[in-house]
Protein backbone atom coordinates (compact mmCIF):
# COMPACT_ATOMS: atom_id res chain seq x y z
CA UNK A 1 0.00 0.00 0.00
CA UNK A 2 0.88 3.38 -1.04
CA UNK A 3 -1.07 5.90 0.88
CA UNK A 4 -0.49 7.34 4.36
CA UNK A 5 -1.91 9.95 6.26
CA UNK A 6 0.15 12.16 8.64
CA UNK A 7 -1.96 13.63 11.87
CA UNK A 8 -0.86 16.20 14.10
CA UNK A 9 -1.51 19.45 16.13
CA UNK A 10 1.85 20.74 15.20
CA UNK A 11 1.76 21.98 11.69
CA UNK A 12 5.26 22.68 11.54
CA UNK A 13 5.61 19.31 12.82
CA UNK A 14 4.59 18.13 9.93
CA UNK A 15 5.98 20.40 7.18
CA UNK A 16 9.22 19.07 8.59
CA UNK A 17 7.89 14.71 8.50
CA UNK A 18 6.85 15.78 4.60
CA UNK A 19 10.84 17.03 3.80
CA UNK A 20 12.28 13.84 5.51
CA UNK A 21 9.40 11.76 3.56
CA UNK A 22 10.80 13.38 0.38
CA UNK A 23 14.61 13.16 1.22
CA UNK A 24 13.45 9.23 1.76
CA UNK A 25 11.83 8.25 -1.37
CA UNK A 26 14.52 10.84 -3.32
CA UNK A 27 17.04 7.71 -2.72
CA UNK A 28 14.80 5.68 -4.13
CA UNK A 29 13.85 7.69 -7.06
CA UNK A 30 10.42 7.97 -5.92
CA UNK A 31 8.08 10.95 -4.89
CA UNK A 32 5.26 12.23 -3.68
CA UNK A 33 1.86 12.69 -5.98
CA UNK A 34 1.13 16.00 -6.84
CA UNK A 35 -2.22 15.71 -4.86
CA UNK A 36 -0.23 15.65 -1.46
CA UNK A 37 -1.49 18.58 0.71
CA UNK A 38 -1.18 19.61 4.22
CA UNK A 39 -4.96 20.66 5.32
CA UNK A 40 -6.68 20.84 8.22
CA UNK A 41 -8.46 17.94 10.17
CA UNK A 42 -11.63 20.08 10.66
CA UNK A 43 -12.17 19.76 6.76
CA UNK A 44 -12.27 16.23 7.15
CA UNK A 45 -9.55 14.12 4.72
CA UNK A 46 -10.55 11.49 2.11
CA UNK A 47 -8.62 8.14 2.12
CA UNK A 48 -8.88 4.65 0.62
CA UNK A 49 -12.74 6.02 -0.72
CA UNK A 50 -14.01 7.29 2.71
CA UNK A 51 -14.00 10.71 3.81
CA UNK A 52 -12.93 11.40 7.41
CA UNK A 53 -14.14 14.14 9.76
CA UNK A 54 -13.46 15.32 13.22
CA UNK A 55 -16.61 16.58 15.21
CA UNK A 56 -16.21 19.06 17.26
CA UNK A 57 -16.53 16.35 20.11
CA UNK A 58 -13.48 15.33 19.25
CA UNK A 59 -14.83 11.70 17.67
CA UNK A 60 -13.77 10.96 14.07
CA UNK A 61 -16.90 9.63 11.26
CA UNK A 62 -15.89 8.00 8.75
CA UNK A 63 -18.37 9.07 5.76
CA UNK A 64 -19.04 7.10 2.20
CA UNK A 65 -20.04 9.22 -0.47
CA UNK A 66 -23.65 8.88 -1.52
CA UNK A 67 -22.48 8.15 -4.78
CA UNK A 68 -21.66 5.02 -3.65
CA UNK A 69 -25.52 4.29 -2.76
CA UNK A 70 -26.61 5.19 -5.90
CA UNK A 71 -24.11 2.95 -8.10
CA UNK A 72 -25.35 -0.15 -5.60
CA UNK A 73 -28.93 0.78 -6.45
CA UNK A 74 -28.09 0.47 -10.33
CA UNK A 75 -26.19 -2.75 -9.41
CA UNK A 76 -29.40 -4.16 -7.35
CA UNK A 77 -32.12 -3.86 -10.17
CA UNK A 78 -29.44 -5.45 -13.07
CA UNK A 79 -29.03 -7.80 -11.18
CA UNK A 80 -32.78 -8.66 -9.77
CA UNK A 81 -33.60 -8.36 -13.45
CA UNK A 82 -30.90 -11.08 -14.64
CA UNK A 83 -32.42 -12.95 -11.65
CA UNK A 84 -35.99 -12.79 -12.81
CA UNK A 85 -34.31 -13.81 -16.73
CA UNK A 86 -32.44 -16.84 -14.48
CA UNK A 87 -29.10 -15.81 -16.18
CA UNK A 88 -27.63 -15.23 -12.57
CA UNK A 89 -28.27 -17.66 -9.57
CA UNK A 90 -31.73 -16.97 -7.30
CA UNK A 91 -30.00 -14.95 -4.41
CA UNK A 92 -27.46 -13.09 -6.20
CA UNK A 93 -29.13 -9.82 -5.69
CA UNK A 94 -29.47 -10.28 -1.94
CA UNK A 95 -25.56 -11.69 -1.76
CA UNK A 96 -25.05 -8.43 -3.47
CA UNK A 97 -26.26 -6.17 -0.93
CA UNK A 98 -25.14 -8.51 1.90
CA UNK A 99 -21.54 -7.84 0.51
CA UNK A 100 -22.49 -3.90 0.02
CA UNK A 101 -23.64 -3.66 3.61
CA UNK A 102 -20.77 -5.42 4.95
CA UNK A 103 -18.36 -3.15 3.54
CA UNK A 104 -20.65 0.08 4.77
CA UNK A 105 -20.35 -1.82 7.93
CA UNK A 106 -17.04 -0.04 8.57
CA UNK A 107 -18.26 3.20 8.60
CA UNK A 108 -20.48 5.62 10.09
CA UNK A 109 -23.65 4.77 7.09
CA UNK A 110 -26.81 4.06 9.32
CA UNK A 111 -29.16 5.81 6.94
CA UNK A 112 -27.49 4.56 3.90
CA UNK A 113 -28.11 0.85 4.66
CA UNK A 114 -31.53 1.52 5.87
CA UNK A 115 -32.42 3.09 2.38
CA UNK A 116 -30.80 0.60 0.26
CA UNK A 117 -32.55 -2.50 2.35
CA UNK A 118 -35.51 -0.64 1.37
CA UNK A 119 -34.92 0.08 -2.06
CA UNK A 120 -34.15 -3.76 -2.10
CA UNK A 121 -37.52 -4.85 -0.85
CA UNK A 122 -39.39 -2.32 -2.48
CA UNK A 123 -37.72 -4.16 -5.49
CA UNK A 124 -37.59 -7.81 -4.82
CA UNK A 125 -40.96 -7.61 -2.91
CA UNK A 126 -38.79 -9.68 -0.20
CA UNK A 127 -37.82 -9.20 3.67
CA UNK A 128 -34.42 -8.90 4.10
CA UNK A 129 -32.33 -10.32 6.93
CA UNK A 130 -28.84 -8.93 7.29
CA UNK A 131 -26.20 -12.21 7.95
CA UNK A 132 -23.75 -10.52 9.73
CA UNK A 133 -20.36 -12.54 9.58
CA UNK A 134 -18.47 -13.86 12.83
CA UNK A 135 -14.91 -12.40 12.69
CA UNK A 136 -12.13 -15.19 12.60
Amino acid sequence: MDDFVLIDPDKQKLEWCWKQIELFLKDYKLELNAKTTLQPLSSGIRFLKWRFVLTETGRVLRLMDYNKVTVEKQKLQKLWAREQEGTVPVGATEESLDSWIANADRGDTFAYKKELVTFYCRLTNRQYKYKKKKKG
